[in-house]
């Protein structure tokens, strides 16, 4: 069985447990190096050397090898050794602004349990594109589904601004219930 890690990174930190652990549940994965860690670019799959020796044929059979994969694994071996000591930080960040947003009267879609904050942004009523425009008033980047991402580079007047914005919503938000 494949395990499609893109978000392992996260879930072993918030869960505590060893990567190892958790992959030998499966014969193979494949883990972005890019979400969670923030390396520039990548992915590798890891599994028993006879499956990995298969893929690697594969790959070079659709013409899949990638040339001067030096620079490549050097920001990989960055974002190891210096972004992933440092992701419960990250979650603990993402969890405190979860805790500010509910204070304030949004609804979470989830408990936050890494580094994203899902706003219940159907259930309260907001269009996406409203969070989205407030957020972007602010010079903070959103998505309509009303995810919010923290990662490793995630600065205290980029959650400031976040804050800001959000606030604002929610105040013209519930006005406008109000008025209603």
């Amino acid at each position: 069985m494949h395990l499609d890690g893109a978000r392992l990174w996260e879930a072993i930190v918030a869960e505590g447990v060893e990567m190892k652990d958790y992959l030998d549940c499966f014969d193979t994965a494949s883990l972005c190096l890019s979400k969670g860690i923030g390396a520039p670019m990548g992915s590798v799959i890891v599994g028993p050397k006879e499956i990995i020796d298969r893929a690697i044929w594969f790959r070079k059979m659709f013409g899949g090898a990638t040339r001067q994969t030096g620079m490549m694994a050097a920001a990989a071996l960055v974002a190891l050794d210096e972004h992933l000591p440092r992701l419960a930080q990250v979650h603990s960040l993402a969890s405190q602004v979860g805790r500010h947003l509910q204070d304030i009267g949004f609804q979470l879609l989830l408990p936050v349990s890494t580094n994203m904050v899902i706003l219940d942004l159907k259930g309260m009523g907001i269009p996406g594109d409203i969070l989205v425009k407030y957020c972007k008033r602010h010079d903070v980047r959103a998505f309509h589904s009303g995810r919010l991402v923290f990662h490793h580079q995630t600065s205290k007047d980029g959650v400031s601004r976040l804050q800001s914005a959000l606030l604002e919503l929610i105040n013209d938000h519930q006005s406008y219930r109000r008025l209603t």
